[in-house]
């Protein structure tokens, strides 16, 4: 159980005296609101570059793997030049002597020749077409140049 007292310490947001529970850092409501949305402001950016380069991540691995099950083999610098980070994942899993890299619902590994070996592990359906045009144009394959996909807005529902 807490008791209430005049506590000897200060605030520590505006060093006013803090009275109430034992327990209690902050003056009132408005210095701790102060002191946690200062300290959410200081993470933040670090926070928002790191989700920012995941999702830059994702959408060059969806431009490259179009469809689940699907291995594509392609070299590092091509994905590098496209703005992929390779530092930045969400998972990673050792099987055997092999090191599998996961970004979201992508795995894939890198070969010491410096091909990449990436796999879709879930299906996604294209809701509106257009998505992979752009990636056409840098990684052409049979099926993309005859799919004729002209729109420049997508989005992605999932499928399971």
């Amino acid at each position: 159980m807490y008791t209430t007292t005049l506590q000897n310490r200060p605030c520590p947001v505006c060093s006013d005296h803090v009275h109430g529970r034992t327990d209690k850092r902050y003056c009132g409501i408005q210095c701790k609101n102060q002191h946690h949305n200062h300290s959410r402001r200081m993470n933040k950016p670090m926070t928002q570059e790191v989700n920012r380069q995941q999702m830059r991540n994702l959408t060059i691995l969806e431009g490259v793997a179009k469809e689940k099950g699907m291995l594509v083999r392609i070299h590092k610098n091509a994905l590098t030049r496209h703005g992929f980070h390779f530092g930045i994942v969400t998972g990673v899993q050792t099987e055997g002597n092999k090191i599998v890299y996961f970004c979201y619902h992508f795995s894939y590994t890198i070969g010491k020749d410096g091909i990449v070996n990436i796999r879709r592990n879930k299906k996604l359906q294209l809701v509106l077409p257009g998505f992979y045009e752009r990636w056409e144009i840098d990684f052409p394959d049979e099926k993309s140049s005859k799919s004729g996909l002209n729109s420049r807005h997508f989005t992605f529902k999932t499928d399971g």
